[in-house]
């Protein structure tokens, strides 16, 4: 391959790469430019044409293949108005950056300065995202639309962390998935032995991400951060699982009790006549409904969205908040019936297990490997537990990063299957010296 092509190529992607965490703009620009680019070199050259081949036998084509027909025919069968079915089926174009992704990653192995870099950047990112608790100042957008305010009297103002995302929504699952690349690498370059400034770096991101959960003010991702830790913690120290439970429930738990807004917002989860529970639970009974109405074809995909006023006034709640089901599964249910529904389980649950089998069976040699496994097993835990309670599968800012995972999760399935793992994840580590 031409060396010049394969470095823009590479420039590229790393643009990309950047860009999902900071700008939805740079990952819709170098997405596809990775993406034409990717095309291109498989057109070319018959060495990516092979590497292709290698990504189909593994790459879940069926499922997806199946998912993207159902998508048009519940489109087609439900009379969508052309606008939205073009919108509705083109928001579907992830399944081909998949691809896309993987063979780049296949071609560009991350190494371990690119890994340090990205956890060093996004605790930097971390950082700001914490000021703004404070200052409630959004740097990219003059009304600081994109940090809002948080409700109650403590004598001092609060807003909700967004860093350089469009909403505190977005910052909570995405910047969770950073938290869990951090949490990863953080404790493999402990077990590696990796220099003191490594630990130094990653433990600092490790912490600033953490505690940038905390002010985003989300309930649910509070949630899914406690049982995403709770897991990796625990599957990097089996013998001291119960420990680590212990402490990271009772870490919460203090902390909670003792910071008023945090004490607030948490006691707020378990009440019914607050806005934000209530809203859900009429959204999730009126697409319930539409599911109930659909059982097969479902209302057209993200057309409950657009139906949304409809129902709720239906069930008798006519000046109800609308907008997607706030539920990633109900939002399937409504949208595409049972069985694109349950071809979203199939899927989640194939990539989820494929991290699982990857972090169980990367020998302890390739620590950079088994890091990213486990970070991907976490990502992956952050956002489907999240997904209880926001749609975050469907919004652009974590289905790229979630697609940044998935493909790099392919990728290390690839390098198992073959057993020919690239040199930048072959970390030292305490047990292959034995």
């Amino acid at each position: 391959m031409n060396p010049r092509f394969l470095r823009a190529t590479h420039v590229t992607f790393s643009l990309y790469l950047v860009a999902t965490w900071t700008s939805m703009a740079g990952m819709e620009i170098f997405g596809w430019l990775s993406f034409l680019l990717a095309s291109l070199g498989v057109a070319l050259t018959p060495e990516l044409r092979n590497r292709l081949k290698d990504i189909l036998q593994i790459y879940p084509w069926k499922m997806l293949s199946a998912l993207v027909i159902l998508t048009g025919l519940g489109l087609l069968i439900n009379g969508t108005d052309q606008a939205n079915a073009i919108y509705a089926f083109g928001s579907q174009r992830w399944v081909i950056l998949l691809l896309s992704h993987t063979l780049l990653w296949t071609l560009f192995p991350p190494s371990q300065k690119w890994l340090m870099f990205s956890v060093g950047t996004q605790g930097v990112i971390a950082i700001y995202a914490i000021t703004q608790a404070f200052t409630g100042i959004d740097l990219l957008r003059g009304d600081n639309r994109a940090v809002q305010g948080v409700d109650g009297n403590w004598g001092i103002d609060v807003w909700r962390s967004a860093g350089f995302f469009g909403s505190p929504h977005q910052w909570a699952f995405a910047g969770g998935m950073f938290l869990a690349l951090a949490t990863a690498i953080f404790l493999h370059t402990q077990r590696a032995r990796l220099s003191r400034h490594h630990r130094f770096l990653t433990g600092g991101a490790w912490i600033f991400l953490l505690l940038s959960q905390v002010t985003t003010f989300g309930r649910g991702a509070w949630i899914a951060t406690l049982l995403t830790q709770t897991l990796m913690w625990s599957l990097m120290f089996p013998k001291r699982a119960k420990l680590f439970v212990a402490s990271i429930l009772g870490g919460a738990v203090t902390l909670i009790l003792a910071l008023e807004p945090l004490r607030e917002r948490a006691f707020r989860l378990l009440s019914f006549s607050q806005a934000n529970n209530s809203d859900r639970l009429i959204l999730w009974r009126a697409n319930w409904e539409m599911f109930k109405e659909n059982p097969v074809w479902g209302l057209g995909y993200l057309q409950n969205e657009v139906q949304a006023r409809e129902w709720v006034t239906r069930i008798g709640h006519p000046d109800a908040f609308t907008g997607h089901a706030h539920n990633n599964y109900i939002q399937m249910l409504s949208g595409m019936g049972a069985p694109g529904f349950v071809l979203y389980l199939a899927l989640i649950a194939y990539f989820y297990l494929m991290a699982w089998k990857l972090w169980r069976e990367i020998p302890a040699t390739h620590a950079g490997a088994r890091a990213l496994a486990l970070a991907s097993l976490g990502a992956q835990t952050q956002l489907h537990i999240g997904g209880f309670i926001e749609c975050n599968f469907k919004t652009g800012v974590t289905n790229h990063n979630l697609m940044v995972i998935w493909s790099l999760t392919l990728a290390l399935a690839i390098w198992q299957r073959r057993q020919a793992w690239p040199d930048a994840l072959k970390w030292p580590s305490p047990e292959s010296r034995a």
